[in-house]
Formats: C-alpha cells, sequence, structure tokens
C-alpha cells in the first residue's frame, strides 16, 4: 500500500473582501489609532478581511493581512465591503 501524502498549499481563510475607499489608510498593529503604523494602502486597493473588532470607543477596525506576513487594523470607515462580518468586542486583557 503507497502511503498517503496530503499537499497544503497556501490556503487564504478570510471573513470578506473590502475596497479601500480612502485615498490613503494606515494599517495598525492594534485596533487603535495609538497603536504603530505597521502598513498602508490606497484608494480602491481590494483588501481581504479576516475579521472584526470593535475598541472601547465604539470604531470598528477590520483586522487584515500586511505584506510582511502578518496582520494589522484599519479602521472600517475607510473601506466599503458588502459582505456581512461579525464584529467581536476587543478587552483590554486581550490583544485586538
Amino acid at each position: 500500500m503507497l502511503p498517503r501524502v496530503i499537499f497544503v498549499g497556501s490556503l487564504s481563510c478570510f471573513a470578506a473582501e473590502g475596497k479601500v475607499k480612502a485615498e490613503t489608510a494606515k494599517i495598525r498593529s492594534q485596533a487603535s489609532t495609538d497603536s504603530e503604523v505597521v502598513g498602508s494602502t490606497v484608494k480602491g486597493k481590494v483588501i481581504d478581511i479576516l475579521g472584526a473588532v470593535k475598541d472601547g470607543s465604539g470604531t470598528v477596525w477590520y483586522k487584515v493581512a500586511v505584506s510582511n506576513g502578518g496582520y494589522g487594523y484599519i479602521r472600517s470607515d475607510l473601506v466599503e465591503t458588502s459582505d456581512k462580518i461579525t464584529v467581536t468586542e476587543a478587552s483590554s486583557s486581550q490583544p485586538a
């Protein structure tokens, strides 16, 4: 009997797709305007939204992939999407 070989390629698991509507938008390390900028994007760019979180002030942030292989957060008001995205509440005991 031959052994089974399972190949797992690059899988993209995202909650939704969005298009940046701001001229430029910063992508931050956490769901906060006070956090470090880890990337940026421009108007018209299509991005994969991995999830969404609401900060303490009620602002919704989308979790998105960044070019270095990690992820960051972009404010939802800078992105348009027709997909329904479940928003979770950020807690102070865990990073967003």
